[in-house]
């Protein structure tokens, strides 16, 4: 029956769809068919699947068929296994535990459900979070004679972290202590307080004694808890779900594609708050310009204007600098730029998170390098090492963004975000922001009389950046002096910053590790810039492995004339150079890490001018680099 009633629902659901494109307003408003989506969780047999059975077989959601296959398995049929209902899966059903996250759907009067059930197992945790995430409402099982685990209070981080804003705490099996009152408000003290001293955001919190077995206040009040005089699990699923109201706070838009056709060019994203109209203005993050909506489409319909949480493209006025991540957004005294924040995040990996590791946080569609650099707070009670935060791990941290993101109020959706492993591009992490730090709040930019603006006018020439980068010993440093001496006769100043030199300064707290590298190119990217902007032609020679610091320093030149040059040598033939003697000391020395020895070098795939130093010798690339320089129109 339940499958049928899907069935039926998604036939209609479509057939409204259409009935509304084909309405004659260009006001597009489909929220009329959103869904309450509800996902239950709880420790390992804390009677989560018997809860949503126990609702189903009470509430008719289920039919003949079905109860009779519920009693064959059942030696008595007066004492059900609800459970039964809902795990789907045979090893569910013979090792009587949820494994994958179990989706149901539920139509109730003129209200539509997705209920989740997701597993309770801690190796299972990052189910349970898939399934929240998805969320607005969550059932919080607490078995009383457990009481409140460290796995209770992992649910409520992750439920706050995801953003859900109602939570109904079911506290079960309170038959097991004859319906005592006193056994429910130590337990609901508990929750109470673990909320309230890790400041989680939720806006609802209700606290219902049960047993899912006996059906006590599951869908209707009981005579056993006498004593009790608020609503029933199933009563405050219906009176949330029809009060749920998704996070209309702010308008903005993560731009995912960039559509250029002839003269058509059209941002594409999924738009998030109260409406967007023709002819509104939005701000664009990070350039800060300010953009006029000319058309809305919805598909292949134009429309006027149209409403939260759709997929939509737009032509706007002056978006010749938008790309795919930017944000656009309308004004809001509350939206504004960070990147040092304060944040709870949950490592869903098995493998341990580092201090000093670059990782990737996504925003929307928007990719941002950045790295912990500091743990303030254990949330799991569990693991209090101070530089770690290992599997299933969720701690309070410091996070330094190398981008600015924009941020709002509390728990807002634009504060959630994703970690990604750069390097082999898993997901290996989730957070919330808690609040800017606001350190750079009171630094405001230095203007120099002389800088990249004029740099032509003072020194008769463009400004520009050379980026050197290859392997230890594909002929980086030599290559780099022999462009500053060409650049020197031409009477252009330039400035070397060479990786052994910078090493010894301004990065001597740098080792070599992925983290410390990446942090190492971040830093002469930073200070490329400062250079680059005093009239000063920057030439960096780096190793620079990762294609996402690359891209990193890149972006911070913009509308300059950047040059990546990729030097190639064969491992073979730099081992034979070893100019420094690193591959010898490396060799002997586990901890330094080289590319060729033990650490990854993603080869560039977007290079200026890619040399191979084998085939070429240090005449034959200089000419190479000229000639690059010169179709660049810098000499």
């Amino acid at each position: 029956m339940i499958q049928s009633m899907v069935t039926a629902w998604k036939k209609r659901k479509k057939k409204d769809i259409f009935n509304l494109m084909n309405q004659s307003s260009n006001d597009l408003n489909l929220s009329s068919l959103e869904i309450s989506k509800i996902v239950i969780c709880g420790s390992v047999d804390d009677g989560k699947s018997t809860l949503l059975g126990r609702i189903a077989f009470e509430k008719s959601l289920i039919n003949s068929d079905e109860i009779s296959r519920l009693k064959e398995k059942t030696d008595n049929s007066t004492d059900l296994n609800f459970a039964n209902l809902t795990d789907g899966l045979e090893d569910e059903q013979l090792q009587g535990i949820t494994i994958d996250v179990a989706y149901k759907y539920f139509k109730l009067e003129n209200l539509n459900l997705i209920i989740a059930d997701s597993p309770g197992h801690e190796q299972y945790l990052r189910n349970m979070f898939t399934a929240a995430s998805t969320s607005e409402i969550a059932i919080l099982l607490i078995d009383s004679e457990k009481g409140v685990s460290y796995l209770t209070k992992k649910h409520l981080l992750i439920l706050s972290i995801v953003g859900i804003k109602k939570i109904i705490v079911a506290i079960n099996k309170i038959d097991i202590f004859n319906y005592a009152e006193k056994k429910y408000l130590e337990i609901q003290s508990e929750v109470a307080n673990f909320i309230d001293v890790n400041n989680l955001f939720f806006d609802e919190t209700a606290y219902v004694p049960v047993s899912a077995l006996n059906g006590t206040n599951v869908t209707s009040n009981s005579n056993n808890t006498s004593w009790y005089k608020e609503e029933s699990v199933f009563s405050y699923m219906v009176k949330y779900s029809k009060s749920s109201k998704q996070d209309l706070r702010y308008n903005y838009m993560y731009i995912s594609n960039i559509s250029v056709k002839n003269d058509f060019r059209g941002i594409q994203g999924v738009f998030k708050g109260k409406s967007i109209k023709q002819d509104e203005e939005f701000v664009v993050h990070p350039s800060g310009q300010e953009v006029t909506v000319k058309k809305i489409y919805y598909g292949s319909d134009e429309v006027k204007s149209i409403s939260n949480n759709l997929s939509i493209q737009i032509q706007a006025l002056g978006d010749k600098d938008i790309s795919v991540g930017d944000l656009i957004y309308r004004k809001d005294k509350d939206l504004l730029p960070a990147n040092n924040i304060n944040g709870n995040i949950i490592n869903l990996s098995t493998d341990d998170m580092h201090l000093s590791t670059i990782y990737q946080f996504q925003f929307g569609t928007k990719l941002v390098n950045g790295r912990i650099v500091k743990i303030k707070k254990d949330l799991s009670d569990i693991n209090l090492k101070t530089n770690i935060i290992g599997g299933n791990n969720i701690k309070e941290v410091e996070i330094l963004l190398h981008e600015s993101v924009i941020l709002g109020t509390e728990n807002s959706d634009l504060s959630k975000f994703i970690i990604i492993n750069k390097n082999t591009k898993k997901t290996v992490g989730a957070g919330v922001v808690n609040f800017s730090l606001m350190r750079n709040k009171t630094i405001t930019d230095s203007k120099s009389l002389i800088n990249i603006n004029n740099s032509s006018k003072n020194f008769g020439f463009e400004n520009f950046l050379i980026w050197f980068t290859g392997i230890s010993g594909s002929g980086k440093t030599t290559l780099a002096i022999e462009i500053q001496n060409i650049l020197s006769k031409e009477g252009i100043p330039s400035y070397i910053i060479d990786g052994d030199n910078i090493r010894k300064t301004l990065n001597s707290d740098l080792g070599f590790s992925d983290g410390d590298r990446s942090e190492n190119a971040r830093r002469v990217s930073e200070v490329s810039k400062i250079i680059y902007d005093a009239g000063v032609v920057p030439i960096i020679s780096l190793i620079t492995p990762y294609e996402s610091d690359r891209s990193f320093s890149r972006s911070l030149f913009k509308d300059a004339t950047y040059i990546e040059i990729y030097l190639k040598a064969s491992e073979k033939e730099v081992k034979r150079r070893d100019p420094k003697g690193l591959y010898k000391y490396a060799s002997g020395n586990k901890n330094l890490r080289l590319p060729a020895t033990g650490t990854t070098y993603e080869e560039p795939t977007n290079s200026d001018v890619v040399i191979d130093t084998e085939e070429n010798n240090i005449h034959e690339s200089v000419e190479l680099i000229k000639e690059t320089l010169k179709k660049k129109g810098v000499l």
